[in-house]
């Protein structure tokens, strides 16, 4: 919803005799992305200490044939080390992509009711008038609001009605965070056991995939003494 617009479309209704009388500024605060969930590595990093031995942990690295021949363990930033294929599929498109969360028009109207309300206490306080000055700017952006929610349901069920049952069935399927899915998290975690994800230098949209016995051996300085094996 592109809310300066009705900002914007209301705009008469604000008094001349403000002081500042420009369309409010719409914030967002965005959800967070994938890589929020799936990087590991600053836990790693918090919660190593400095007794940590490599002797002390082992690894099937030098049976996977992603295993680096150089370093003698996984270093690598191909996603077929991800078995889970949803997971795989999700990790593809980037740490910086978001999951589409699914909208309840209710919930999102009461928020933009006291975004507005508040706008216009604080704005009034500022003006030192009293906030029935802008109960018309109020009203009319609100009407707005509703009127928006209402178009947008309505192609939002337009759309799925000329979908066959299989698309219907996929689009309610895929409707779902992959990360909130239990076989997806549960795989997730037991993977953050064996391996720490981190960004790639010089490529930030893709994920890197590092052994943890070795990536912890290397921030230790093991390994500027030893190889680990």
């Amino acid at each position: 919803m592109n809310i300066t617009r009705l900002l914007h479309k209301v705009s008469d209704a604000i008094p001349e005799s403000f002081k500042h009388n420009s369309s409010p500024t719409v914030l967002f605060t965005r959800s967070p992305s994938i890589g929020s969930k799936i990087f590991n590595y600053k836990k790693v990093v918090e919660e190593v200490t400095k007794d940590w031995d490599a002797n002390d942990h082992t690894c099937a690295c030098s049976s996977s044939p992603l295993c680096d021949q150089h370093h003698g363990h996984i270093v690598t930033g191909d996603l077929r080390r991800i078995t889970n294929s949803k997971l795989r599929h999700l990790m593809s498109k980037g740490p910086t992509y978001r999951e589409a969360n699914a909208v309840d028009w209710t919930k999102t109207y009461r928020f933009i009711r006291d975004g507005i309300k508040q706008c216009q206490e604080a704005w009034c306080t500022k003006e030192n008038v009293d906030t029935r000055v802008l109960n018309e700017w109020k009203c009319r952006l609100l009407y707005e609001v509703r009127a928006q929610i209402k178009i947008l349901k309505k192609a939002n069920s337009t759309s799925r009605g000329r979908n066959t049952f299989r698309e219907t069935s996929s689009f309610y399927r895929h409707s779902r965070k992959t990360l909130d899915d239990v076989t997806v998290k549960t795989y997730l975690n037991e993977f953050h056991q064996k391996y720490v994800i981190t960004p790639t230098d010089k490529a930030g949209n893709n994920f890197s995939i590092v052994c943890k016995k070795f990536y912890i051996a290397c921030l230790l300085g093991s390994f500027a003494f030893r190889r680990v094996t």
